[in-house]
């Protein structure tokens, strides 16, 4: 079962409820954003297959510390945009470029102005409200 990239932003909802992840839906693509308590942009991410286990996996302790990655505590809030694979990558490069969430790492040096223009289109719809394709996100 397979949700719908829809291109419209989610409310913010807490990680965990209950001990269990709050986001279910599997095998979507989207980008994520981590809101401290304070609400706060701690960190922007996406995921062009499952979106779920990306995520999810900053919300579990790493005991292979050859890897730097970002935890946090289940109690913090999140977003999600399900778009497509191609879209997802684009709006996370543009997002971490415009927003700078301080656990974002510097990824994008240089970023395409014909990119920007468009996902800067996209970033008014969903401000504004409107879904970019007209669907809904399905939670």
């Amino acid at each position: 079962m397979t949700a719908k990239h829809t291109g419209k932003k989610s409310k913010k909802f807490t990680a965990y409820t209950d001990g269990k992840p709050t986001f279910k839906t599997p095998n979507v693509s989207g980008v994520y954003f981590i809101f401290n308590k304070d609400g706060k942009l701690k960190y922007i991410g996406y995921s062009a297959s499952c979106l779920y286990k990306a995520l999810y996996r900053h919300f579990q302790s790493w005991r292979d510390k050859t890897q730097e990655r970002f935890t946090y505590p289940r109690d913090y809030k999140v977003r999600v945009i399900l778009t497509t694979p191609t879209r997802a990558q684009d709006l996370e490069k543009y997002l971490i470029i415009k927003m700078a969430p301080p656990d974002g790492l510097i990824k994008y040096k240089r970023y395409s102005p014909e990119k920007e223009k468009q996902m800067i289109k996209i970033i008014e719809n969903l401000e504004e409200g409107k879904d970019v394709d007209n669907e809904i996100i399905p939670f």
